[in-house]
């Protein structure tokens, strides 16, 4: 068992001392990048295109996105609507009309 366990383990040093960024064989193009950019003694250029080229992959752009197939309908939908609700606040927002009964003049 230990024979086993100790075959293993050289087996994976010898596949790292093959490779000089220590990358296993089914690495992927960006742990590529992460792994040149890391490397300190590589010179500093190497680095630097490395790190440009994986960060897309790290740090994805925000973009966004619009359905425009019915935006004149959507849009037109949307007026109406404002203006119903604008229509409904005139509505509630008036004051209550009291009318008062005249009565006779006061005089002190």
């Amino acid at each position: 068992m230990k024979d086993d366990l100790k075959q293993i383990i050289d087996q994976i040093g010898e596949e790292q001392r093959k490779d000089p960024l220590g990358l296993l064989a089914g690495a992927t193009s960006l742990e590529f990048h992460q792994a040149v950019y890391r490397n300190a003694s590589l010179p500093i250029s190497t680095r630097q295109r490395s790190a440009q080229a994986a960060l897309p992959f790290e740090y994805p752009k925000l973009a966004v996105q619009m359905n425009i197939s019915n935006f004149a309908e959507e849009l037109e939908a949307a007026i109406e609507r404002a203006q119903l609700r604008s229509a409904q606040m005139k509505q509630v927002n008036q004051p209550k009309l009291i009318e008062a009964k005249r009565s006779g003049l006061r005089r002190l």
